[in-house]
């Protein structure tokens, strides 16, 4: 696990290494200069023309001196764009030294590779017009771009309308939270965390309650030698509908397979036979067996279910006493109950992008830091955990914030979020979390996508089982 910075908790982090860990800022700069280099050397190698392009605060200064650092190591091919303004102590002193050094300074930004140094982490507000020209030239050329710590114009309290998009984000320390909403993870393509000297001490003291998940952090329910179906959970799953009978398969397929021992299906009776012979490992009853007296130890609500089921899922609140799962039409059904009151111990919302504006009543976000306030709000009111389905799954619970980085195009095809309910209903009823579930799928897609490219939900199965 990673945890995740705020332009706040990066800059403290800053401020506590030179203030009380006794490294200067320019020795801070300089390393963090020489670990951006170490990163972009081979692609140094292979560009004709590389331009740095520099801002005027420090992360045009950390720009200018790893420029300064790849001519001084014999890279010929280097250029400086140092935008003018009035800039900071710090880039006044790199763009000196720079110009000691012999340093080519351009006004073009051209060639086949750009590092992106104009904005950092702590821009407030949008880029203003002269940022802006600069980001749409560099977005315009359609080649390799780099980022310094962040993607120029990305940042917690600015909008999405104007970002570099870059090919690579080599950031110092550590991820920043404003990388890991659904309209920022496309901009900084793939990302690297490098540690410029930040003493640990110092590293521990700036973590706060956002955090990254990581493959390595995946632990599945372990199975005993003697483990069986009754041992292993029972999910209820509460779907179908004329249009959707595929969809509790998907569910359903994903339970079992996930390692939950037994599974059963509640579905409208006129298309029970239907969706009895799409299904044909779980019990399969019609929705008015339900009596609310049956053990369970966790429900899925909602897999293709379809309009007007809310006393139905008001019957099932007001008698589980396991964790219940609301996912798809369950979302807008949850919001149409006048009384959200329920006798679960544990309630999850598993929305994608349009059904997270249903459950929020259309609020808006236009900045990262009104995206994850939002989804806090949200966990708070409803006492749940929320797991917001887009690019990069993002898990609020009142508490913490957790993020599983997808950036898997391959995934965002239909019937993935059934496949990860059932997952989360599976994993819950084995005694793990949601977190673990989340992760679960997510590797679940990069494995296939890396076997075959683009997929179908049922091979993502398929996968899921080959992974438990």
């Amino acid at each position: 696990m990673q945890y995740v910075l705020s332009a706040e908790e990066a800059k403290s982090l800053d401020l506590i290494t030179q203030n009380e860990f006794g490294l200067p800022g320019l020795s801070l700069m300089e390393n963090a200069a020489l670990s951006f280099f170490y990163e972009i050397e081979n692609d140094l190698k292979n560009a004709k023309l590389c331009i740095f392009v520099a801002g005027c605060g420090n992360n045009g200064a950390d720009a200018i001196a790893a420029a300064r650092i790849a001519f001084s190591r014999g890279y010929e091919n280097v250029r400086i764009c140092a935008l003018k303004g009035k800039e900071s102590p710090d880039r006044a002193k790199q763009r000196a030294i720079a110009t000691f050094f012999g340093v080519p300074f351009t006004s073009l930004i051209e060639g086949d590779l750009i590092i992106d140094g104009l904005y950092g982490i702590g821009l407030k507000g949008d880029v203003r017009d002269e940022g802006r020209k600069v980001i749409e030239k560099i977005n315009s050329l359609k080649t390799k771009v780099i980022s310094i710590d962040c993607p120029s114009g990305l940042g917690d309290k600015s909008t999405f309308n104007c970002i570099v998009k870059a090919e690579r984000t080599v950031t110092f320390g550590f991820a920043k939270k404003c990388f890991f909403t659904p309209n920022g993870r496309a901009y900084c393509g793939s990302i690297k965390v490098v540690n410029p000297s930040f003493a640990p001490d110092a590293m521990k003291r700036v973590q706060g309650n956002f955090s990254l998940l990581e493959e390595c952090d995946l632990s599945l329910p372990k199975m005993d030698a003697d483990s069986y179906k009754n041992k292993r959970g029972h999910v209820a799953i509460f779907g179908g509908s004329d249009d959707f009978t595929g969809a509790v398969r998907l569910s359903s397929r994903a339970a079992f397979l996930s390692g939950a021992g037994l599974v059963t299906v509640y579905t409208d009776e006129h298309i029970l036979p239907i969706v009895a012979s799409e299904n044909l490992s779980p019990m399969v009853r019609a929705f008015d067996n339900y009596t609310g007296k049956e053990k369970y130890d966790c429900i899925l609500f909602g897999p293709g279910i379809g309009k007007n089921k809310e006393a139905l899922l008001e019957k099932v609140l007001k008698s589980a006493k396991c964790p219940v799962v609301i996912d798809a039409d369950g979302v807008s059904t949850f919001k149409n109950l006048s009384d959200h009151s329920t006798e679960s111990p544990l309630l999850v919302f598993t929305p994608h992008l349009g059904e997270l504006r249903t459950l929020s009543d259309n609020a808006s976000y236009n900045t990262p830091d009104e995206y994850f306030s939002m989804l806090d709000t949200l966990s708070r009111k409803y006492s749940a955990t929320i797991v917001a389905k887009s690019s990069v799954v993002t898990i609020a619970d009142g508490k913490n914030i957790i993020s599983v980085d997808g950036a898997n195009p391959a995934l965002g095809v239909a019937g993935s979020g059934d496949v990860l309910s059932g997952i989360i209903a599976s994993i819950l009823c084995q005694g793990k979390d949601v977190p673990t579930a989340c992760l679960y799928h997510q590797m679940a897609g990069h494995r296939l996508r890396e076997e075959k490219g683009f997929f179908t939900s049922e091979e993502l199965v398929e996968m899921v089982g080959r992974l438990r």
